[in-house]
């Protein structure tokens, strides 16, 4: 478009649109004379989910404790989703779980578990940082912060959480899951011992007795 101190385009008149015409349909399209359309800018790379669809189906059943939790597929689906792109570690997304379920009497949803975990466990995978937002159900803060998720080493015997019940869930879905497991069985039985007198049967010795039989047969019918 001109500027006040240049002459006003010739083919648009100053407006930046030239009225144009195809098969009796009339628009507009932009002069040349108009600067280029700033690009749109770019949203950061979502980050790749971490955690596993075991460890996230876990989360949204533990969730699903709370009071309130929707029922719906379409809900529970978008709340995995959620949680997915919330946690960085599979301690700080049963972490999570663990402080909702001792936070809250009633399902709170998305947007305060996010400014959850903000506040009480650490930075998100991606989205927004939510740690200085106000929470509906702590108005006044959380007040004592719980220790960073990472750092306190589990109990001998735990691999996921310190919660018993739980972790214990973890650790008999990951050994139902895991599809190397009949291969470490076989490889772990003993070999059983052989024989070196051993001697497959074979097909030879097999129409031998069927022979043998009838022989013995026809013998016993002749002898009557």
């Amino acid at each position: 478009m001109a500027t006040e101190s240049s002459e006003p385009c010739k083919d648009c008149a100053g407006t930046g649109w030239l009225i144009v015409g195809r098969a009796g349909v009339t628009g507009a399209k932009r002069c040349a004379c108009m600067p280029p359309i700033a690009a749109r800018p770019v949203p950061p790379e979502r980050a790749e989910p971490v955690l596993s669809a075991d460890e996230i189906s876990l989360a949204v059943e533990g969730l699903s404790s709370i009071p309130w939790f929707p029922k719906e597929e379409g809900a529970r689906t978008m709340i995995a989703d959620a949680v997915a792109r919330l946690c960085s570690s599979g301690p700080a997304c049963f972490e999570l779980v663990r402080v909702m379920i001792d936070r809250y009497r009633q399902w709170p949803g998305v947007h305060e578990m996010r400014i959850c975990y903000c506040a009480l466990i650490g930075s998100p995978l991606s989205g927004d940082d939510l740690r200085t937002k106000v929470s509906e159900f702590y108005p006044d803060g959380f007040g004592r912060s719980l220790p960073s998720v990472g750092r306190a080493a589990l109990p001998p015997g735990h691999v996921a959480t310190v919660d018993a019940a739980f972790d214990r869930s973890v650790r008999l879905l990951s050994a139902a899951k895991d599809l190397d497991r009949v291969k470490r069985a076989r490889a772990a039985a003993p070999e059983a011992p052989t024989n070196p007198n051993f001697k497959p049967v074979t097909q030879a010795d097999i129409d031998a007795a069927v022979n043998e039989l009838r022989d013995k047969r026809a013998r016993a019918e002749l002898g009557q």
